[in-house]
């Protein structure tokens, strides 16, 4: 993709973002204001009275001023003590911060603070109930107030591999106080218990490919904590959303899944910003598939596109951010999930640390990972990897913060290192040390250019595991014609090695002068200041690829 239109669609997604966003404002009023006019007056006793004959309805904020005795019900004693102050015979003291509900908003009718089985039961049957009668509406937007809610399951899916506790609907928009909105699923299931479920196209046996469309989600917080599954199978998700369009998620927290937090399959048109995932995975292995932070699959359509912007993904198993072509799942039908390009996978300013992983892909097409940040203290394996045949997928100006403890600012390699970091080229030999004198082995290098290059090649879709972290990039290497397939991959690599196979992959121009074709291009081109033999050490090889891609 060019990178204007690259910048085009980010300006797109952040401009539609900014349109959309709902929120619930917080707002003082004087204790006893039922109506919100910033006086206490009969108006305000009347309304308690009837409300403690069941003849007014108070919504969530109106109950907060009206509960002047703060034992959380509204009666007849908190009637009496308005009526009294309005009566001038006792002063009411003190002001209520209140959740302003957003216009239009319909408050469901949760039970907060309370795991007795019976309120779970009706928690889930209520906010289905509620999504359901919003959606045949066409549409609106339902408010969670102030206050932790447990779930219990709805039950099994269609295909009885996962549970779950909700399934969204088609243009409505879900909103909440903050992360003081806490939504907790509740149980010990057989595979894994979803808050939010929609995986229509998988649950019709890949015959209906219907898109979740204009479901939005804002201001809250899903744990799940309380959910256990007997048996890890990548279930489990605060969201798990096969095919969606139009959506988006602002300030939504996911934390202590079994599964991945916010598990969302190929995207169009979505956004995903100020999101935090922290702790998920929490019942797998780093073996197992899943079990991260925000793990986007991809693959249904061409085109697909989703912009993740000012986000935390910490401590989850597997990775912080990653992307996952849906393909390697379904090898024996391709035609389940296609696609073998996208407008663009954009993660923008986001933020990882302690994950397996920090970002990255298996399988992974056209992402870009663009000024994001690792900091120094993270206890990551790598702060950026790729693996299962990712192709064209980049770190662009990320941020990776490591300090290692063997590069120093007077070293002629010292820009080189950092560059090649924090654009995905290499990390070091440990989280604090890059050992720059060490030699190369050829599969190393390989590697390096592989990724230097953007991971070229074509899409292959299948299940299969990496047999080594060179595999890939010896194909290519082999496809080009940089190397046989008898190569010795753990020979070292000398200087006439890596310009050679640069050389090669800029399509073996021809360029007169003193030394071999490939020297003499190396040299005009600037990558090298003169002729160069012998073996290659790490920072050589950094600096020759920076000299390659700044020149």
């Amino acid at each position: 993709m060019k990178i204007r239109s690259l910048i085009a669609l980010i300006l797109a997604l952040v401009l539609l973002f900014s349109f959309m966003n709902v929120s619930a404002e917080i707002v003082t009023y004087p204790l006893g204001d039922v109506n919100g006019d910033n006086d206490v007056n009969s108006v305000d006793y009347l309304m308690v009275k009837r409300a403690c004959f069941n003849t007014l309805n108070l919504n969530f904020a109106q109950e907060q001023c009206a509960d002047v005795n703060k034992d959380n019900k509204v009666d007849s004693l908190d009637y009496a003590l308005i009526k009294r102050h309005c009566m001038k015979n006792l002063v009411l003291l003190g002001s209520v911060e209140v959740e302003k509900i957003p216009e239009g908003a319909t408050v469901v009718d949760l039970v907060p603070f309370d795991m007795t089985q019976s309120v779970m039961d009706a928690n889930t049957v209520k906010l289905q109930a509620a999504m359901d009668a919003e959606s045949a509406k066409g549409g609106g937007t339902l408010y969670i107030p102030s206050g932790t809610y447990y779930f219990s399951s709805q039950g099994p899916n269609v295909r009885n591999v996962e549970e779950y506790v909700c399934m969204p609907k088609d243009n409505v928009t879900v909103v909440g106080a903050g992360p003081t909105t806490v939504l907790m699923p509740v149980g010990v299931t057989e595979r894994g218990l979803d808050m939010f479920y929609f995986n229509t196209y998988s649950d019709s046996g890949f015959t209906n490919p219907v898109y979740l469309v204009n479901s939005d989600f804002r201001d809250l917080a899903i744990d799940g904590a309380h959910s256990n599954a007997k048996k890890y199978t990548s279930a489990g998700k605060g969201f798990m959303i096969n095919l969606f369009k139009d959506c988006d998620y602002d300030n939504v927290i996911v934390r202590n899944t079994d599964g991945t937090g916010f598990g969302m399959d190929c995207p169009v048109n979505c956004t995903i910003t100020n999101c935090y995932a922290y702790n998920n995975g929490k019942l797998a292995t780093t073996s197992n598939v899943g079990a991260s932070g925000f793990g986007i699959g991809t693959g249904y359509v061409d085109g697909e596109e989703i912009l993740i912007e000012n986000c935390i993904a910490e401590e989850n198993t597997k990775f912080g951010f990653f992307f996952e072509h849906q393909g390697r799942f379904q090898s024996a039908n391709p035609h389940r999930y296609p696609a073998t390009w996208a407008d663009g996978y954009i993660v923008r300013n986001c933020t990882a640390k302690n994950n397996l992983y920090d970002f990255g892909g298996e399988l992974a097409f056209d992402v870009y990972y663009i000024n994001c940040t690792v900091p120094a203290d993270t206890t990551s394996t790598a702060p950026v990897m790729f693996r299962h045949h990712s192709i064209r997928s980049y770190a662009i100006d990320m941020n990776i913060e490591l300090e290692f403890e063997d590069v120093y600012t007077s070293d002629s390699y010292y820009d080189a290192v950092y560059w090649a970091v924090n654009n995905g080229i290499t990390t070091g030999t440990s989280l604090t040390k890059f050992s720059p004198g060490n030699t190369c082995t050829i599969a190393q290098a390989l590697t390096f250019l592989y990724r230097c290059e953007g991971y070229p090649g074509e899409l292959v879709l299948n299940n299969t595991s990496d047999t080594s972290t060179y595999q890939y990039p010896l194909i290519w290497a082999q496809k080009l014609g940089m190397v046989t397939s008898s190569v010795d991959t753990s020979a070292t690599c000398t200087y006439n090695d890596i310009i050679k196979f640069m050389w090669i992959a800029n399509g073996s121009p021809t360029v007169y002068g003193t030394y071999a074709t490939h020297m003499n291009w190396a040299i005009k081109e600037g990558i090298i200041p003169s002729h160069k033999m012998g073996n290659v050490t790490r920072g050589e090889v950094v600096t020759i690829f920076y000299n390659y891609k700044n020149k």
